[in-house]
């Protein structure tokens, strides 16, 4: 009971920095990211923890989210965890925009093989292969073209590090759901990509 107040109290600064830079106090940006950014390099170190090439730092990408929120207007965001997960699908996206200048002229037959059981192994294939990772990508896409959520979800999973009961509270959802759903979006994309 006390770990919850105490993550109460640490939400309640977070929260309000959050609330008023969606109402234009860009300022409280500048306040925030001092305050979550452990969080939020724990985030892109998850990203980039199998990165071979070391064409990305981990300081490097959070700079790079900061840069894209410093950029985007009319955000809302309810409390830290759902700022979190809006960061981790902004590292998705400029490490699928990375992905696709490094293997712009590299387009082939190569065939990828990448399990979506280990988080860490699929993880470190799409890190080490910018092929695997688009591949990754386009299999997810489709997903979310029929199933928002289970796209959703595993974004939040694969991409934003999040387990079961945090993607839950994003999506308002029981995390017993997340983890069917989940388990399913899994075995979809396991036969896509095969």
């Amino acid at each position: 009971m006390t770990r919850n107040c105490s993550a109460v109290a640490e939400d309640h600064p977070i929260t309000d920095f959050l609330e008023q830079w969606t109402h234009g106090d860009h300022a409280s940006l500048d306040h925030l990211f001092p305050i979550i950014y452990q969080q939020l390099k724990s985030k892109a170190h998850f990203c980039l923890q199998s990165e071979s090439q070391a064409t990305l730092q981990t300081t490097s990408l959070i700079n790079e989210v900061y840069l894209r929120l410093c950029e985007s207007h009319n955000l809302k965001f309810n409390n830290r965890l759902q700022f979190l997960a809006f960061a981790g699908q902004l590292m998705h996206r400029i490490l699928i925009e990375r992905a696709r200048a490094r293997n712009a002229s590299k387009r082939g037959g190569k065939s990828v093989h990448i399990s979506l059981e280990d988080q860490d192994f699929a993880m470190s294939a799409a890190q080490t292969d910018p092929e695997a990772l688009l591949l990754i990508d386009e299999v997810l896409q489709r997903l979310g073209s029929f199933d928002r959520r289970k796209f959703q979800i595993v974004q939040l999973w694969f991409f934003a590090g999040l387990d079961a009961q945090e993607i839950g509270s994003v999506l308002t959802v029981s995390a017993a759901t997340i983890r069917r759903e989940l388990q399913a979006a899994k075995c979809w994309m396991a036969f896509e990509l095969k």
